[in-house]
């Protein structure tokens, strides 16, 4: 019986091994997903700031430049194509 108990003992503490080992090596590879994330993230938010800063720029110099020639809705959705493209990080 003491024999079996080891047996048992022996074949749990390597299954636990091997969970723990296949639990790291899953972390590991979780890690490296959210780095390469970021780095894209990263990427693309760069990438969006200066066609933002544009649509901005344009935006602001319609109002400016054509104010008196647009309508209310114009004017309003000029306006909110600004607060879009500041919110976004312009």
């Amino acid at each position: 019986m003491l024999g079996q108990i080891e047996v048992r003992d022996a074949a749990l503490q390597s299954a636990q091994n091997q969970l723990e080992q296949r639990v790291d090596e899953r972390t590991f590879q979780l890690a490296a997903a959210n780095e390469e994330l970021e780095s894209f993230s990263y990427s693309v938010s760069h990438d969006l700031r200066s066609p933002l800063r544009t649509i901005d720029g344009f935006s602001h110099a319609l109002l400016e430049d054509c104010a008196d020639r647009l309508d209310d809705t114009g004017r309003t959705h000029l306006n909110r194509i600004r607060a879009a493209t500041q919110r976004m990080g312009c």
